[in-house]
This record gives C-alpha cells, sequence and structure tokens, in this order.
C-alpha cells in the first residue's frame, strides 16, 4: 500500500473507506459519561475505561482496531513520558495511517509507564473522535469543573418526545448497550426502565432514545432507581 512520509506521522494514500468509518463512529459517540471521581478537588472525569468503552463497539462493528505502541520512554523524578504511536487499520479494506503521542504520568513508584500509557490513550481516543466531555485544560490553574452536589438529586423534569421531534436520529447500538451497562450496574429493573423512560422522555424503549436527549437519559440512569423515583 503506498504511504506518504511527513515529518512524525505517516497517512496512506487511499484511506477514503478507513476515514469514512471513523467519521460514522465520531458520529455515533455524542459524549461520555464521567463515574470517575476527584474526591479531593470535587470534580467529576471521564476515566479511559468510560472512553474505550464508549468506542470499542463502534469501532468493533466497523472491523477497525487501533494498534497502540511505546516507542521511547523518559523519567524525570516522579514523572514518566512515553513517545507513543498509535496505528488505525481497517480489518476490511486494508487502509492504515499511524500517529505519533504523548502519554504522561505522575507516579512515585513503578506504575508511572502505565499511567502515561492510560493516559496517552485516553487523550487520544478523545482527540481522534472529538469527544467532548466538560474539561477544559486551559481554564485558569486551581479552577476545577463543578463539582457534583452531595445532597440527593431531583429527578429532570419530563419533557415528553413531541411529533415535531418523532423524526430525529436515534441513538446507536453501542449507545444502548452502554445504557443497559449502566442500568445493570445501578440495579435497574426492565419495568423500572421503561417507566423512567415513558415518564421522562416520552418513549418506552431505550431504541427509541433520541441521540439529543441521551446524556439526559443517562443521568437518570446514574442515579438509580431509588433516587431518580
Amino acid at each position: 500500500m503506498a504511504q506518504t512520509e511527513g515529518k512524525g506521522d505517516r497517512v496512506s494514500e487511499t484511506t477514503g473507506k478507513l476515514a469514512k468509518k471513523l467519521a460514522e463512529v465520531m458520529a455515533a459517540v455524542d459524549r461520555v459519561p464521567k463515574h470517575g471521581r476527584n474526591e479531593f478537588h470535587k470534580y467529576d472525569y471521564a476515566t479511559e475505561a468510560d472512553i474505550a468503552a464508549a468506542v470499542r463497539q463502534e469501532l468493533a462493528q466497523r472491523h477497525v482496531m487501533i494498534l497502540p505502541a511505546v516507542v521511547s520512554e523518559k523519567r524525570e523524578g516522579d514523572i514518566t513520558t512515553l513517545g507513543m504511536e498509535f496505528l488505525i487499520v481497517d480489518g476490511e479494506s486494508g487502509e492504515s495511517f499511524s500517529r505519533p503521542w504523548l502519554g504522561v504520568g505522575q507516579d512515585k513508584g513503578d506504575k508511572g509507564g502505565y499511567k502515561a500509557m492510560t493516559g496517552g490513550e485516553k487523550t487520544f481516543l478523545l482527540k481522534l473522535f472529538l469527544i467532548p466531555t466538560g474539561d477544559d485544560p486551559e481554564a485558569e490553574d486551581g479552577q476545577k469543573p463543578a463539582s457534583r452536589p452531595a445532597q440527593r438529586q431531583a429527578a429532570p423534569v419530563t419533557r415528553p418526545v413531541t411529533p415535531e421531534s418523532s423524526s430525529v436520529r436515534t441513538i446507536s447500538e453501542g449507545q444502548q448497550k452502554r445504557f443497559f451497562a449502566i442500568s445493570k450496574e445501578k440495579a435497574w429493573q426492565p419495568a423500572d426502565v421503561k417507566a423512567m423512560l415513558k415518564r421522562v422522555i416520552g418513549v418506552e424503549a431505550s431504541a427509541q432514545i433520541p441521540i439529543h436527549r441521551y446524556d439526559e437519559v443517562v443521568k437518570v440512569l446514574e442515579l438509580g432507581p431509588q433516587a431518580a423515583a
């Protein structure tokens, strides 16, 4: 396969099919729920597992693989910096391209490399698919995302899907799987899930959830059946 080489990256000259698949994944993954919690600074964040779960099924359905590699490592004090490379391959067409990346991890023990690899993979997926998380690295020092209220949260006000909005795009299969994974984790019963969907957005099945209401429903799921009642 013909390749063109530039400084620091290699791009296939025939990546049309692969680019189309990546664009489909980008469209399917709207926003990633934040299951991580920084108790010291009191803010939520999207973990590497959250992000991987959001894109994994979408990539697998399209036979696309992302292969990470570590090409260099440097440690200064408790900071480990990895030079990484991500190879993206289309298993059907054979098209591929690679991208250089950096991963940085802080640990006083021997886990700095693992943290750097995990952080590098997380940020690579976020930037590759332009996934919004609400975390802004350009915020002023000391400024953290808004903290999660400690008190019991009230369930969102019902805003049923209107006839005018019935033609909007519904969530993807990958988002449905995430929906069911969260409902199982929070011990929702099928009947309660159905009733919640009917009350909150006016539908009775996860396949009917409009993509622009997905985050709203996920927040209700994460409250748990008792708090959301």
